[in-house]
């Protein structure tokens, strides 16, 4: 089995749904943190979903203040066909924010 460590970059696009984690082709993706980091002039309320056959659950949806940063450390498993997303409530003031995916492709 190898572990391949990798990370997605991408920044918000208000609320429409942007994916931060892509779907594995093979194997598995295993998330070891995202951040999402809200350079913005005003406070944003980022949710991070999980989409898994198509079905949205929701990891975490917290409001962000000027320069703050959202830390998600737990791992969170995605296999082929499932993806990550991430959404805001509303329309940012100048900035969107930015978005790291730091995790390890799993291959037999």
């Amino acid at each position: 089995m190898a572990f391949t460590p990798a990370a997605q970059r991408t920044v918000t696009n208000n609320t429409t749904w942007v994916e931060i984690l892509t779907s594995p082709s093979g194997g598995s993706r295993v998330t070891k943190t995202i951040t999402v980091y809200n350079k913005d002039t005003a406070s944003a309320t980022p949710e991070i979903t999980h989409v898994v056959s198509g079905v949205r659950r929701t990891i975490i949806k917290l409001a962000l203040a000027t320069n703050e940063t959202l830390v998600v450390d737990d791992p969170i498993v995605c296999a082929v066909g499932d993806s990550l997303e991430i959404s805001l409530g509303g329309a940012v003031s100048t900035t969107q924010l930015d978005v790291t995916v730091h995790y390890a492709e799993i291959t037999a």
